[in-house]
């Protein structure tokens, strides 16, 4: 309940004036609106903002450092991941690697060997090409008949194997001479002998050996061997 000023009361024995500010008996008595002026008394000056703004700089300065450290963490972390995933990841390549190049130097070794292999047999079979030509032919009629080039069916298929030999040695020469008997004038001999070697050239070309490699010579009736008039319609091939 509010009190009116008049309610302050001060007796003779306590040494207070009533209802005023005023000392008595060396003390001042309170007025009841002095007394509430100090209650009423609105906040002011500086220290009020200080009290808003010191608890709001502390909450912003907690949520940026609270903030960065999971990032930087975090960010440490997922470094740390991506550095592990790309060891592992290169590990492996690592530890193949020697195998792989160790698969391939081996595949590496064995062809060259094979080839090495290869150009040895092939070096052989040159030098013995003359001998292996004269062996196929030893046993093959290379007779034609009377005034014509034509070749037997067993003798094509002997030159075949002997274009084989040769087209397996690029650099081997050879020559093809054609013959005829002793009869007839020497300018149809001669015709006719070169047809012969042109027919056993051109087979050999056609059987994979290199033009260049074969030399075609009509010899006419040259060089008569024994065993009759049929068996001077030859051919030889010469292997230089």
């Amino acid at each position: 309940m509010a009190k009116d000023e008049s309610d302050f009361r001060t007796d003779e024995d306590s040494g207070y004036a009533a209802g005023s500010g005023r000392v008595v008996g060396h003390e001042r008595v309170v007025t009841w609106a002095e007394e509430t002026r100090r209650y009423r008394r609105t906040p002011g000056g500086w220290w009020w903002l200080a009290l808003i703004a010191i608890p709001l700089l502390l909450a912003a300065l907690g949520t940026a450092f609270g903030d960065d450290e999971p990032n930087t963490r975090a960010a440490g972390s997922s470094t740390t991941s991506v550095t592990r995933s790309a060891t592992a990841s290169t590990s492996p390549a690592e530890s193949t690697s020697p195998a792989t190049a160790e698969s391939s130097s081996g595949a590496s070794t064995a062809s060259e060997s094979a080839s090495s292999s290869t150009e040895t047999s092939a070096a052989a079979d040159c030098a013995g090409l003359k001998d292996a030509v004269g062996a196929k032919l030893a046993d093959t009629n290379l007779s034609f008949p009377k005034s014509n080039a034509e070749l037997s069916a067993g003798t094509v298929s002997a030159l075949k194997d002997v274009a084989g030999m040769i087209a397996r040695c690029p650099d081997a020469k050879v020559t093809v001479s054609g013959y005829t008997d002793a009869s007839g004038s020497a300018s149809e001999n001669q015709r006719i002998s070169q047809e012969r070697a042109d027919s056993v050239r051109q087979l050999l070309i056609d059987n994979g050996v290199a033009a260049d490699q074969v030399e075609a010579v009509g010899r006419a009736a040259a060089e008569q061997i024994p065993g009759g008039i049929a068996a001077n319609r030859r051919f030889e091939i010469t292997v230089k």
